[in-house]
């Protein structure tokens, strides 16, 4: 599977304590600047559909909007014990360049 990584703004594009949506490959990702370090997961909660990038960050847990589920930013498991869990991406940050793993794209020739 090939792997590379994309860029998706500056580094000041993403506050410390909130969330940004962006779309990488037409997938829909939340990044989260968590005491100064970013984490990348699935935008999408697997419960209802809800958009966890619009829910309440609490240290490293958000908070689905639409039903309260809990995921940890950082490992993508559900802060509840539900099983649930949602896709992390990896991100990196070069010269105040944030890029994140796209590792569903086809590997350029």
């Amino acid at each position: 599977m090939a792997t590379e990584f994309v860029r998706v703004g500056a580094l000041a594009d993403f506050p410390r304590g909130c969330a940004r949506v962006i779309s990488v490959g037409r997938k829909p990702l939340a990044i989260f600047n968590v005491d100064g370090t970013l984490h990348a997961i699935n935008n999408i909660c697997p419960h209802l559909g809800g958009p966890l990038g619009a829910g309440e960050l609490e240290g490293r847990e958000v908070r689905c909007p639409y039903h309260g589920m809990r995921f940890d930013v950082t490992t993508g498991e559900s802060a509840d014990g539900f099983g649930h869990a949602v896709q992390v991406y990896r991100v990196k940050v070069e010269d105040d360049a944030v890029w994140v793993e796209m590792w569903w794209a086809k590997k350029k020739h």
